[in-house]
């Protein structure tokens, strides 16, 4: 894929530098067999990961829609649904590039490069926003769960559906505003190549990253953007272990735990799936942070290696990973999902049947 930037070979013309990543982009690389075998697990990986999670987030966000939406979890984990459904999208759309590329590549490289541009710029400007919001979300849900745990008044005194509705409005404008210098910093460019005689779409650096490249890499995305991370990854953690300490230490019976007036099973349930989807949220930022933080220490020849190969793989795979192991914890822990599932799929059948 030839996304390309021009804050490199700057002293060369627009015209050339098109040149330069078109003659790249149909050269034949050099490969390395374990590294290639490498991505093609990953990449196989992720895209089975990504249709499950399609499948897990459309279903969760049906079966949530059956239940009453008043309940603040319900709206907080619908919201989680719907956007890391976008998620699951975007990074199956990614992985079938591979298919894309094969099938255009044979007709038109010229084409091949400008739609691979585009692709890849939508692909970043949703991960740097919807990323964040997950993981925001989850944090919301924690504390929720947290407070409904620990306090013997019902969270919904305090999160009545409006509150967070307007709550969860709040989290996508703020993060619009904090994301959009990043953003910013891509933009898509129509240059003529003289070599192909043709319009090409690619990406560099907007003029206004140029101007401001310092603040946003310094400032914003590495100070501010390490600060919001560690503060949710340290709620979701210290909210997690002490619901899990609660429940352990102390009989189910002396829980007290929001709108749940059956058995003190079903108590346990909730609890144990929020926990869980939580601590998966921990572990897999936690260790993507880690990744990308030591990437940024060390320099970059370290990485043009296999070990680097892998090493990027991994953080990848675990940025990814999140969006849908949520919805398989669903199915594995919870039989009111699976029954609710299993109904919805021997149903549907009859209702197309029937409406035919």
């Amino acid at each position: 894929m030839a996304l390309y930037y021009a804050k490199s070979n700057e002293t060369l013309s627009t015209a050339a530098q098109i040149d330069l990543v078109l003659t790249a982009s149909t050269s034949k690389p050099t490969t390395n067999s374990y590294s290639d075998l490498l991505n093609n697990i990953i990449y196989y990986v992720i895209v089975s990961e990504s249709i499950i999670g399609i499948a897990g987030n459309g279903i969760s966000i049906g079966i949530l829609r059956m239940h009453n939406l008043a309940a603040s979890s319900n709206k907080l984990l619908m919201a989680l649904c719907a956007n890391d459904l976008i998620i699951c999208f975007v990074v199956c759309g990614t992985g079938l590039q591979k298919f894309f590329v094969y099938f255009v590549g044979t007709i038109n490289y010229v084409l091949l490069v400008s739609v691979t541009n585009v692709i890849s710029l939508v692909c970043t400007l949703v991960f740097t926003l919807l990323l964040p919001i997950s993981l925001i979300l989850t944090t919301t849900i924690s504390l929720e769960r947290f407070v409904a745990v620990y306090f013997p008044f019902h969270v919904s005194r305090i999160m009545t559906s409006e509150r967070v509705t307007s709550l969860i409005f709040a989290i996508y404008v703020c993060f619009c505003i904090l994301s959009s210098p990043s953003i910013l910093r891509n933009g898509l460019f129509l240059e003529y190549s003289p070599t192909y005689n043709t319009t090409v779409i690619f990406v560099r650096f907007s003029d206004y990253y140029l101007t401001n490249r310092v603040f946003i890499d310094t400032y914003l995305v590495k100070v501010l953007g390490n600060t919001i991370i560690s503060v949710c990854l340290s709620v979701i953690f210290l909210s997690t272990v002490t619901i899990i300490v609660k429940v352990v230490w102390r009989k189910l019976d002396e829980v007290p735990c929001q709108r749940m007036k059956k058995k003190n099973i079903n108590q346990h349930k909730v609890i144990k799936m929020l926990t869980t989807v939580c601590s998966v949220t921990f572990v897999t930022y936690l260790a993507g942070q880690s990744v990308y933080n030591v990437r940024a220490l060390f320099p970059d020849e370290i990485f043009n290696s296999l070990t680097g190969d892998i090493f990027l793989s991994a953080y990848r795979l675990l940025m990814h990973v999140n969006a849908s192991a949520n919805f398989i914890i669903y199915i594995c822990m919870s039989k009111k999902f699976r029954v609710e599932f299993l109904t919805v799929l021997l149903y549907l059948p009859k209702i197309v049947f029937r409406s035919k």
